[in-house]
């Protein structure tokens, strides 16, 4: 049946490529030059109406409208700007003359270099929590260029443990999504992926044992996870009891980072 098919699915991929004969913006109907790649049907906005309704979504991919073609473009060419601490509206104590910090920005569909203002109320977080309550992972508590996207992390750690992706691929597929033509011209962030995976993988660790709750640090065992199948002395087996004849392997444990053995 494919076959058949084949010439009319190309078609479409073709036809969408273009711009539909009225190119409007669909929100107000205006002259739409911006495409947005993420959202559900590739949808045709103008410069306004993108900026207000991705303010909260920076990291959908965008191209404008050149006359011949779509070119991929960015965020921060049309000043999209991140607002943090008052849900993503613009602080009362920044006055907005003044620049912006840049950032660069982590997230599964690539690299993204954006414009971040932070809450200068009296009682606001340190710039690095902000960015952390926003679900942003700073690669630095002080001087702040970097950041990851919480969604960045976990896909990393997943693909890690089903995939057996190490961290220079999975870096390197990140920067070939970013640009596919010239993947070499993304900034390396690959040493910074490494150091915050880990302290990400940690950081889930104490959270799902509970010392998110309590204070005190873990003593040596307790962030690995109870297996009643495993042996356990005084639990399952008595060694006191243990035969001479017995194999070696009987007696054995086996300690793996996760519970499928796969690590």
């Amino acid at each position: 049946e494919w076959q058949y098919k084949t010439e009319d699915y190309l078609d479409l991929l073709l036809w969408q490529e273009a711009p539909p004969s009225n190119r409007t913006c669909s929100v107000c109907q205006k002259d739409g030059v911006y495409r947005c790649h993420s959202c559900m049907s590739e949808l045709l906005f103008c410069t306004h109406c993108y900026r207000t309704v991705h303010h909260l979504m920076p990291f959908h991919q965008i191209s404008q409208w050149t006359g011949g073609f779509f070119e991929d473009t960015s965020l921060t060419k049309i000043r999209l700007e991140i607002h943090l601490g008052h849900q993503g509206k613009p602080c009362p104590w920044v006055p907005l003359v003044n620049n912006p910090w840049m950032m660069m920005v982590v997230d599964t569909s690539g690299l993204h270099s954006l414009m971040i203002r932070f809450c200068q109320c009296a009682n606001s977080l340190s710039p690095n929590m902000q960015l952390l309550k926003t679900g942003l992972f700073s690669a630095s508590f002080t001087l702040l260029k970097t950041a990851f996207t919480f969604a960045v992390l976990d896909n990393f750690l997943l693909d890690n443990l089903e995939c057996g992706t190490l961290a220079m691929n999975y870096y390197s597929k990140l920067r070939r999504i970013t640009s596919s033509m010239f993947p070499h011209l993304v900034p390396d962030r690959y040493r910074e992926l490494m150091r915050v995976g880990r302290q990400w993988r940690q950081l889930k660790q104490l959270k799902w044992h509970g010392f998110g709750h309590e204070k005190p640090k873990p003593k040596a065992g307790e962030l690995a996870l109870f297996c009643p199948a495993c042996l356990q002395p005084g639990i399952n087996v008595n060694l006191a009891e243990k035969n001479a004849a017995d194999p070696a392997w009987l007696y054995s444990r086996s300690l793996v980072m996760d519970g499928n053995f796969k690590a």
